[in-house]
């Protein structure tokens, strides 16, 4: 596929520049522009492929593949951009998930039960969304082999804390009163985390 697709991406900018040699006007821009077109159709499909594959050895396949999908033409075939795609989403879900149980914390009513653990929640999650900001910062400095294993090692050790934490959150939770909106938030941090993990520990069993 690999093979099929640079073949093809080759002879298209050759003949589109033959084009332009030819025209020198606006067709052989367009013949250019098609080929540009084609070239990111070919990293997405790559990439949806890849990330198909990779999604497989997660607990939650379909939403992992629904989540990543958007980005196959920036992760194409690279795992440890798959991963680092994966944190970054995981980390936007769990900001905006702790955005939301501030705001809850603020809002009168609640029992004491509930206001205690929506206090306990938002701290839990605010654990785990510093955890994942470090991962992340982490992930972008794995480029060269030196050190590499060490810093997976960190980054699962950080991934398994902040998945500990936003589970921890959604216990606290159960038997609350507590929205559905905001429950349903947490345990979609919590599988974006799973997620996330599962890709990074990927990464660890494939380093020197």
């Amino acid at each position: 596929m690999a093979r099929y697709s640079s073949t093809y991406l080759s002879s298209c900018y050759v003949t589109a520049a033959l084009i332009t040699l030819l025209t020198f006007g606006f067709s052989g821009f367009h013949g250019i522009t098609t080929c540009s077109a084609a070239r990111i159709h070919v990293q997405k499909k790559v990439g949806t492929n890849f990330i198909a594959t990779k999604c497989g050895t997660t607990s939650y396949p379909r939403l992992c593949v629904d989540t990543l999908s958007a980005h196959a033409s920036t992760i194409q075939d690279n795992p440890s951009q798959l991963a680092q795609t994966a944190i970054s989403v995981c980390l936007a879900s769990a900001r905006s998930t702790s955005a939301v149980l501030s705001r809850l914390s603020t809002t009168g009513g609640m029992s004491a039960r509930d206001a205690g653990a929506v206090s306990d929640c938002k701290t839990t999650m605010g654990d785990s969304a510093d955890k994942l900001q470090k991962s992340l910062g982490s992930m972008g400095s794995l480029g060269g082999k030196k050190g590499v294993a060490l810093r997976i090692n960190d980054i699962q050790t950080w991934m398994s804390t902040a998945l500990t934490d936003v589970t921890m959150c959604r216990e606290g939770l159960a038997g609350s009163s507590m929205d559905g909106g905001v429950t349903s938030s947490i345990m979609n941090a919590e599988r974006l985390t799973s997620i996330a993990l599962a890709l990074v520990n990927g990464l660890g069993s494939s380093s020197p």
